[in-house]
């Protein structure tokens, strides 16, 4: 942002509990008075919805932020929560890069967190987390399905290539774990 001011912006989704130190840290390696921040949580978000009223009856069941709520914004910081409840609005505004803190939150590929994660029109994606497998080989493969679609194949593919051999411990598994 600081060589090219007329970038998308970037979006940051995180858990609540680490929205602040998210903005403590930018403060530190950033100059916040030339990167311009909106943090869509909260009060502020309340600032930037759209009234239910203002909506046609096949959207009043859908939650969403007036238009161009993120004004002359760089960085964006928000909660899985938020892009959930505001996934079109936030599917609507293109990104730069969207990164994912604590993307164990986007490991269930049936749960609306991660269909509302998949949905964004972003160019670049990272997913941090310290977590990627506690369940099953299928957090891996959401995650991989988030950041770098189609890698890993659909999902069912990668059931039968990689998860069934590696969890039922065939002969295979070995080998199908080093390929993976």
């Amino acid at each position: 942002f600081e060589s090219n001011s007329s970038e998308k912006p970037a979006l940051i989704v995180a858990p609540v509990s680490l929205l602040e130190n998210w903005q403590q840290e930018i403060s530190r390696f950033f100059d916040v008075k030339v990167l311009k921040i909106c943090v869509a949580y909260g009060k502020s978000l309340q600032e930037m919805r759209i009234t239910p009223s203002g909506l046609n009856d096949e959207l009043r069941g859908h939650k969403f932020l007036r238009k161009n709520w993120v004004g002359d914004s760089q960085l964006v910081l928000t909660t899985y929560e938020t892009l959930r409840d505001y996934e079109f609005s936030f599917a609507a505004q293109q990104w730069s890069v969207m990164i994912c803190d604590e993307a164990q939150k986007i490991k269930n590929p049936n749960a609306m967190l991660t269909r509302s994660a998949q949905k964004q029109n972003v160019t670049f994606k990272i997913a941090c987390t310290g977590t990627p497998v506690e369940n099953s080989l299928t957090d891996l493969w959401c995650l991989f399905d988030f950041i770098q679609p189609g890698l890993l194949g659909a999902l069912n593919e990668f059931g039968r290539k990689y998860q069934k051999p590696i969890e039922t411990k065939t002969d295979d598994d070995r080998v199908k774990l080093d390929e993976l």
